[in-house]
């Protein structure tokens, strides 16, 4: 693995990782979720390589390494152009094979965003437990405080109250996770409004999703809902998008003790796809 920067918007360092292939016949770039960051693919990333596909993942602003308030986006914009310079950096350190993307919850429902406004940009997508709609309800009180702060406060990062138990059952990545310092759970009031947005306009726009994807759909996901996201992929199917149930996975499913069927699943598929 090989680690650097590139800038983001507004001049912000963001990080990146590299896990380089021999012979690498496709590049897969991770886009992570909320308070994750990319040194929690390794595993990802080495099934992946295994395959003969490089990956590159970075850690979007305000995560992991990269710089920026815990938690916070001035707009999700500002996230989608990233998304585009770390595809364009993923391009300059390995050129000339097909690019795919993988998102996983708050980087799934980014994908989703950045496709439905450049489609054909990337060969396919692998969508797991996107962001497109919360399960657990907002207690109104903290609806009302969000609402408040992102007039007077926007970047005043508050806690989302995830429990670690909620992403994962495979006990040594929960311990790996709790001893990881670069995660948070924290979502500033202005990005919380944005991601509320951006769900309603990827949903409204389902038709303009013009890009073969494969979504991992894990069925006891405590935090999204995976009603929406097998209602928006099933919207779309006309060829272009695989939906596959995971019964019994929780939000994590590259981190639970099935994994190893969700990266045969995945692997599969752009092997599929790179055929096609």
């Amino acid at each position: 693995m090989t680690e650097g920067t590139f800038e983001g918007v507004g001049a912000k360092r963001l990080a990146w990782r590299l896990w380089k292939a021999e012979e690498a016949v496709a590049l897969v770039v991770i886009v992570h979720g909320l308070g994750d960051h990319s040194g929690r693919y390794h595993l990802v990333a080495e099934s992946l390589v295994a395959r003969g596909f490089t990956v590159f993942g970075f850690d979007q602003r305000g995560h992991g390494r990269s710089q920026g308030i815990r938690g916070h986006a001035r707009s999700f914009g500002q996230l989608r152009e990233d998304l585009g310079r770390a595809i364009q950096e993923a391009r300059s350190v390995s050129s000339g094979i097909p690019v795919f993307l993988w998102g996983q919850s708050m980087g799934g429902l980014l994908v989703i965003r950045y496709l439905q406004g450049n489609p054909g940009d990337v060969r396919g997508a692998v969508i797991t437990s996107p962001w497109l709609a919360t399960r657990a309800p907002v207690p109104g009180w903290k609806r009302l405080l969000a609402r408040i702060l992102d007039r007077v406060a926007p970047w005043l990062a508050l806690s989302t109250g995830t429990v670690p138990e909620a992403l994962m059952r495979d006990a040594e990545r929960l311990q790996a996770y709790r001893e990881d310092r670069l995660v948070h759970d924290r979502i500033s009031p202005r990005l919380y409004h944005v991601v509320l947005e951006e769900q309603k306009a990827a949903l409204a726009n389902a038709h303009l999703f013009d890009t073969p994807g494969l979504f991992l759909v894990p069925q006891d996901d405590p935090l999204v809902m995976p009603s929406v996201t097998m209602a928006f992929a099933e919207t779309i199917q006309d060829g272009r998008v695989t939906v596959v149930p995971l019964p019994g996975l929780l939000h994590e499913p590259h981190n639970e003790p099935e994994r190893g069927d969700v990266f045969l699943a995945a692997g599969d598929w752009i092997d599929r796809e790179l055929v096609r």
